[in-house]
């Protein structure tokens, strides 16, 4: 199983998880077909969901957990 722990990736990283040079990935981000964020001219990075998508693996979510109110009372609006 691939464990995605990095939030970006470059084109090389992605072209390895895919089997592909970096070229056919900068070449599907121009072609629109992977989502990427331009940060200059010749720089891209793609989403972790994105390599999730076109890995075919769903990420999961951290659960929300409610944190406790630490003993503080609510204030009493009816007195």
């Amino acid at each position: 199983m691939i464990e995605l722990k990095k939030a970006f990736y470059s084109p090389t990283e992605v072209g390895d998880l895919l089997g592909v040079t970096s070229d056919t990935v900068l070449n599907y981000i121009h072609d629109k077909k992977v989502f990427a964020i331009q940060l200059s001219q010749r720089t891209y990075r793609i989403p972790q969901r994105e390599l999730a998508r076109l890995l075919g693996i769903s990420l999961t979510m951290p659960q929300v957990v409610e944190k406790p109110h630490g003993g503080r009372r609510s204030r009493d609006t009816d007195a």
